[in-house]
């Protein structure tokens, strides 16, 4: 699979535009073993941490930007492709990070998504001290939460990706002008819906 990691990063022309996530704690392992080569504008590494964006981004030769997952500093249909590893894991509120990849990407854009496939050591001493925090999703969910969100899953499959079992996901945005539809809604904006019906 980290041949199919650099294939992806590789494969576009150079006027196209892709986006690179790893927000997640083990996500920089992911790149170290993998040779990246293409031109530097075709690149775009976001973060919220500096000195990762800083490591990450000069390894990828990507143009560094500082922003969160769950509301991207983007203009709708910004990115050809989309490459996230541990995003849904790692962020917080998940299902809104697949609206803003669906938002950003372009129609027939493509996401290549990685997340864990189990739980380490820390993440479950973590959640049974503390609560349920970082979660793990099984394939079947990420495959159905991807297709509610307006993508058609090109593959799904649990590897091992860097010596983790990861679940990958490879799908392509469907064309169409709309995006996903929320999916919650505030108490006041349903009142207002249900008396405007009235």
């Amino acid at each position: 699979m980290t041949a199919d990691l650099a294939s992806f990063l590789r494969e576009w022309p150079p006027t196209s535009r892709l986006l690179v996530l790893a927000p997640g704690p083990r996500a920089e392992a992911h790149f170290q073993a993998v040779e990246f080569a293409g031109p530097k504008a075709a690149y775009f590494f976001l973060d919220s941490h500096a000195e990762r964006l800083r490591r990450v981004s000069s390894q990828l030769q990507a143009t560094p930007l500082c922003g969160q997952a769950a509301r991207l500093p983007f203009h709708a249909r910004s990115f050809d492709a989309l490459l996230a590893v541990e995003a849904l894991f790692a962020v917080r509120p998940p299902w809104t990070v697949l609206a803003e990849f669906h938002r950003v990407l372009k129609p027939d854009g493509k996401l290549l998504q990685l997340e864990p496939a189990g739980e380490g050591f820390i993440s479950m001493l973590r959640s049974r001290l503390l609560g349920p925090g970082k979660r793990v999703y099984p394939l079947e969910e990420l495959r159905e939460r991807l297709a509610r969100t307006g993508f058609a899953v090109d593959r799904a499959a649990a590897e091992t990706v860097a010596g983790r079992a990861m679940n990958v996901m490879l799908a392509r945005k469907l064309d169409g002008e709309a995006g996903p539809a929320p999916t919650w809604t505030t108490a006041r904006e349903l009142y207002a819906k249900q008396k405007k019906k009235a």
